[in-house]
């Protein structure tokens, strides 16, 4: 069973929980095989942003997304485990910055995430 959660939870907390979701499951992707190589990723970090009220409504306007880069260093082996090349700081994902009215702005609309409560 999954951990419990409350049901009303700040969105700084749910913004914790998320990084670290995502870092932890780009962790279980990797290693990808490739036809006798393989692709690695280590040091995976969210780099975190805080957006004021005035840069959310600017992103609104203009047409713009909030959200946080998720990067790491991707390292490529060939068959006997020597690293081919390494690409540092590499972004993996752009992670969507969730807002104290608890919503997503992705290319300007504001997108509310629903909550379903089960029994």
């Amino acid at each position: 069973m999954s951990e419990l959660s409350p049901v009303l939870t700040d969105a700084a907390t749910l913004r914790e929980r998320v990084r670290g979701k995502v870092v932890r499951e780009l962790e279980r992707v990797f290693p990808v095989d490739l036809k006798g190589r393989t692709l690695e990723v280590k040091d995976i970090r969210v780099h975190e942003r805080e957006y004021s009220p005035e840069e959310q409504k600017s992103a609104l306007l203009t047409g713009d997304s909030l959200s946080e880069p998720v990067k790491g260093t991707l390292v490529l082996k060939d068959g006997e485990g020597r690293v081919v090349n390494e690409a540092r700081n590499f972004t993996l994902t752009h992670l969507p910055w969730f807002s104290e009215r608890h919503t997503i702005v992705m290319d300007g609309n504001e997108y509310q995430i629903a909550n379903m409560l089960r029994r």
